[in-house]
Order: structure tokens, then sequence, then C-alpha cells
């Protein structure tokens, strides 16, 4: 079976499998989050695989959502580098 993938273009990518295009679809999504991952707020990606009838065979999406912690004090934060990233529990 070959599974089809459509680009911002709306262009198709031909792939020899739907792993291939799964694989491919999760890798083109981490790049748009990268290339357009807004300053604040809230973000979704979504991408879609069709097979050859255009019915859909893959989706995956990721989500963002940035939330900035203020000062207590009511001062701006002065820009300072973050100095602990840890993951959220």
């Amino acid at each position: 079976m070959l599974a089809t993938a459509w680009s911002t273009l709306d262009e198709p990518l031909e792939f020899t499998d739907r792993d291939a295009a799964a694989l491919d679809a999760q890798v083109a999504l981490t790049d748009m989050c990268r290339e357009n991952l807004p300053h604040a707020g809230k973000a979704v990606y979504r991408v879609q695989i069709e097979d050859e009838t255009g019915k859909p065979v893959y989706k995956a999406s990721l989500s963002f959502d940035a939330e900035a912690e203020t000062e207590t004090d009511g001062q701006a934060d002065s820009g300072a580098a973050a100095t602990n990233i840890r993951p959220a529990r």
C-alpha cells in the first residue's frame, strides 16, 4: 500500500509504506513547531496522512502551551537567563 502525505502547498509526497510516511510526518511536525513556535500563548500543530484514495490513515498533533511566571513584587522580568531548567512533573 502506498501512503500519501500532503505538504503545505498541497503537493502529494509518495512513500513506500505507512510507517515511512508516519516517520516523515513526525519529523515534519517537530520541524513545524521549531520554525513556528509562538512567543507566548498556545498553538496546536497537526499532520495527517491519507492513502491513495484520500482516506486518512494517520494523524498526529503536538500542543504548545506557554505560561510565564510573574514576579510577586510587580516588577517586570529583567531578562535573566534560567539557571535550573527541569522537566515539569
